[in-house]
């Protein structure tokens, strides 16, 4: 399933679901959009399905839905540090793309990505004209972040 490509851009969500589905929209509005490097993985809402993907890349992108009790469409990025107590994973039922990095890091830390980007959308209470605005702001970010990954690698 996986690439090998330096750079995987993750969705996590359901179509079906209002409001889980921002990493799949994200992953609409952005295909074709970035050059060969990038990666685009639809995950579904399989949390555990993000390990197919984990293959060394230098930076893995993840999209995914939010309830943190903040206001509707406000996005949070975070490079996620996978090693508190807190991510004690220790069922494999029904948990989401950060569990599934932790649990990752346990079972093959060898081809983790060197960088991981969490972005979360909050979409309790969101309404569809608020998740249009968030995604375009989610497509922007990751712009900003594959022109700085290219400027800093550039092609040989």
């Amino acid at each position: 399933m996986t690439s090998e490509k330096p750079i995987s851009i993750v969705g996590a969500g359901n179509w079906l679901i209002s409001y889980d589905r921002i990493g799949p929209k994200v992953l609409e509005l952005i295909e074709g959009r970035y050059g060969p490097e990038i990666e685009l993985c639809d995950i579904g809402n399989a949390g555990l399905a993000l390990l197919d993907y984990i293959h060394n890349q230098k930076v893995m992108i993840v999209i995914d839905a939010a309830i943190q009790g903040e206001q509707p469409g406000k996005i949070c990025m975070i490079e996620p540090n996978l090693d508190p107590p807190t991510l004690d994973v220790s069922s494999v039922h029904q948990i989401g793309p950060l569990e599934t990095l932790a649990l990752a890091k346990r079972l093959f830390p060898e081809k983790m990505p060197q960088r991981i980007l969490l972005i979360s959308v909050e979409t309790n209470g969101i309404d569809e004209k608020s998740e249009d605005v968030a995604c375009q702001q989610v497509v922007a970010i990751l712009d900003q972040e594959i022109k700085t990954w290219q400027r800093n690698h550039p092609k040989s």
